[in-house]
């Protein structure tokens, strides 16, 4: 199949795999350009962790995406990721209808700390956030959705 897009389309290709596991068993990742992973990883368990608990919580899924980048000589992108503003977004980042109370410190921490971890790293090839909006009212200080602003 990639083989046959490439023989219509001239640009670069990447599939975006679950960060669940589903990126390790890809096993064809040299026929794209990139790696691509929705990177919804737990950060940390603990309840109010710190940034430094958000910064080491990336040491086990930096380990799988360098290895992945080495293994197939292919920059990853992080096609997806994204934190809610709620507490417990570093447990849980993919769940987008946890209910909980808005908890815009820990959002803050999850971006931060995915940002400072990740920004130098040579693999990484760039990040998607999930979602930040072009309607300037779509946020806020009682927005429990993914948007940083």
């Amino acid at each position: 199949m990639i083989a046959g897009v490439r023989g219509v389309y001239g640009g670069k290709l990447v599939y975006a795999a679950l960060s669940s596991g589903e990126e390790r068993n890809v096993t064809w990742w040299d026929a794209l350009d990139y790696i691509g992973v929705d990177a919804y990883y737990t950060l940390s368990n603990k309840p109010n962790p710190t940034l430094a608990d958000m910064k080491a919580g990336w040491a086990e899924p930096m380990k799988i995406m360098a290895g992945l980048s080495a293994k197939y000589k292919r920059p990853v992108i992080l096609t997806e990721i994204g934190y809610r503003s709620h507490d417990g977004c570093a447990q849980h980042p993919w769940d987008s209808l946890c209910r909980s109370r808005v908890d815009t410190q820990e959002q803050y921490l999850a971006y931060r700390a995915t940002f400072e971890t990740l920004f130098n790293q040579p693999w990484l090839g760039g990040m998607f956030w999930w979602a930040w909006f072009a309607d300037p009212y779509n946020s806020g200080p009682c927005d429990e959705g993914y948007s940083p602003k």
